[in-house]
């Protein structure tokens, strides 16, 4: 029996898993390291992931974020969760401009014009951008 090459495992088996798992096993070599970030995985595991079950849909209203199940292509609203956002903000403030792997890019617009990334999943933020020029938003 030949043996498995690690690229046909990690595009065949790895690609397959959740993005957190995937993240975890990045840290057990430096070539899984390498593999498991490059470009040709990343395609491969947001095609499987964009067929997944488990896809969720987060809505930004003036008055609340919540997060729904995408079951079929059809939005379940019965096990509608509500999220609050870190930042003591009014969520007419809020702007969501892209998101990737659960990761929101967003932009709070106001007098302090911020654009952050945010994990609803573990509610952390990160602040992108610290020294703006006036309206770079």
């Amino acid at each position: 029996m030949e043996p498995l090459e690690f690229e046909m495992f990690a595009h065949e088996i790895l690609s397959r898993l959740r993005s957190k798992c995937v993240g975890r096993f990045k840290s057990v070599c430096k070539q899984w390291r390498y593999e498991l970030s490059s470009p040709l995985f990343s395609i491969i595991h947001s095609r499987r992931m964009s067929n997944c079950e488990h896809r969720k849909l987060i809505t930004l209203s003036m008055s609340s974020i919540y997060i729904d199940n995408l079951i079929g292509g059809k939005v379940d609203i019965s096990e509608r969760k509500f999220i609050s956002f870190p930042v003591d903000t009014p969520l007419s403030n809020l702007t969501i401009l892209a998101s990737q792997y659960g990761l929101l890019l967003m932009c709070i617009q106001g007098p302090s014009d911020q654009l952050i990334l945010w994990n609803p999943s573990t509610n952390k933020i990160l602040n992108l951008c610290h020294n703006k020029p006036k309206s770079f938003f």
